[in-house]
């Protein structure tokens, strides 16, 4: 059982928990949840680096990780200033302020994080909940207001199937280097598929439609090597497309 410190470093534990067991589905099911959730974060992270990290001595990985997001906000600088530093260059420059964030975060998540797996569970609760969220708006109406016949959750239909693409990709990913199949690995992944596809294919974003595919063909690429869950898969996208059909 994972045992928690008392102090400071046992509250930054803890609340590194709630951070990956609950910010995934905070960003998409809770309005303004994911900024208020990173806003606490960067604050914590910055108080962390400045207090701990910075006495550390950086691997070369590390150096060239930050040196990557250092590189990237700065080409951003440049290219604003020779298009016209204007309110909307401001704008574009101040998202990708937040790629600086990175560095501090990461040594937050490394001196906190002690139960990485976590971050997997984080991401499968995340997506089962888009995709009974996605089934429930498209019968019922919005959680929110404006509804227009998709799925959308707390933020825009085009932004929901995104956030729950990539999480279900991240996941599906993941799932690739787990050695020992079982009957809880093969539940797990259709589970992932059916309420992923499911939350995308509601929100009627077309645009992530495209990658459904894609995304499909890697799943089969994969997982090559356990030929005999191919039918379960087949099976289950067959459901989906039966349930999803008008």
């Amino acid at each position: 059982m994972l045992k928690l410190k008392v102090g400071f470093n046992g509250m930054a534990e803890k609340y590194m928990l709630f951070v990956v067991l609950l910010f995934p589905v905070t960003i998409v099911l809770v309005k303004s949840g994911g900024t208020s959730i990173f806003g606490v974060t960067v604050l914590l992270s910055l108080y962390v680096f400045f207090t701990q990290a910075i006495k550390l001595d950086f691997t070369r990985e590390e150096k060239l990780f930050f040196y990557s997001f250092l590189l990237f906000f700065l080409l951003a600088i440049i290219i604003s200033l020779v298009g016209g530093f204007d309110k909307e260059a401001w704008k574009a420059v101040s998202r990708f302020l937040n790629l600086l964030f990175a560095v501090p975060l990461y040594f937050l998540f490394k001196a906190y994080l002690k139960k990485t797996a976590l971050i997997w569970w984080g991401l499968l609760f995340a997506v089962i909940a888009c995709g009974l969220v996605a089934i429930y708006e498209i019968n019922f109406g919005s959680l929110y207001g404006g509804f227009g016949g998709r799925a959308k959750a707390a933020t825009h239909p085009i932004l929901f199937a995104d956030m729950t693409l990539s999480m279900t990709t991240m996941l599906l990913i993941a799932m690739t280097t787990v050695r020992k199949w079982n009957y809880k690995v093969v539940i797990t992944m259709l589970v992932v598929l059916f309420f992923g596809l499911a939350a995308v294919i509601l929100s009627q974003s077309r645009g992530s439609w495209v990658i459904l595919p894609v995304l499909l063909l890697m799943v089969f690429w994969q997982f090559t090597v356990h030929l005999v869950n191919y039918y379960l898969i087949l099976l289950l996208v067959d459901q989906i497309l039966k349930l999803l059909s008008p």
